[in-house]
């Protein structure tokens, strides 16, 4: 059995939501600071309620789909396969990644043990998904999502959002049953 320590015992790290496989923490005050200015930054933050969160998974024989660049550790025993089926199917996703802009490749993680994604300023929220109605989201702000939800590609509704909005020409349509987490300016 696998035991975080300074995780769930840490008074500076509260669990401000949690949905199935995941868990929101927030850490209230940021003590990463390396120079002055990053500690006068973060004693700022710290006073405005802007606190660093992670999301932490954790599996019981279940797996979960992340978004690359995102994993901070992993522990247990957790294995990690792609969503590549071989060299022609990597060629086909590198071309279509050149087109939507959507990573290439994303990781999912199977097994038991403990999944911790790199912090951020930003919310993140965690919202259920079934197989009638997907969620879409810019690729921008997927975390992670349950393993038996599918992700796919959608262009935008209209080409004005996607001239406007900067968010590129297409979005994640996340649909199945399971949760999906994301991040959120507000």
């Amino acid at each position: 059995m696998i035991k975080l320590k300074n995780v769930y015992d840490n008074e500076n790290i509260i669990l401000s939501d949690e949905k199935g496989i995941f868990r929101v923490l927030e850490h209230r005050v940021d003590h990463s600071a390396k120079n002055l200015q990053q500690a006068q930054l973060n004693y700022y933050f710290s006073r405005t309620g802007v606190c660093r969160k992670q999301l932490l998974i954790k599996l019981k024989n279940e797996s979960v789909c992340v978004n690359p660049g995102q994993l901070m550790f992993m522990c247990g025993d957790i294995d990690i396969k792609t969503n590549v089926k071989g060299m022609g199917d990597l060629i086909n996703k590198a071309i279509s990644s050149s087109i939507t802009g959507e990573a290439t490749i994303k990781p999912k993680y199977y097994g038991t043990g403990y999944v911790m994604l790199e912090h951020t300023n930003k919310y993140i929220l965690l919202e259920q998904t079934d197989n009638e109605n997907g969620i879409v989201i810019s690729d921008a702000t997927f975390l992670a999502c349950s393993g038996n939800v599918k992700i796919k590609s959608i262009p935008v509704s209209t080409i004005s959002s996607a001239a406007l909005g900067k968010e590129g020409v297409f979005n994640l349509l996340l649909k199945g049953d399971g949760i999906v987490a994301f991040t959120s300016t507000v």
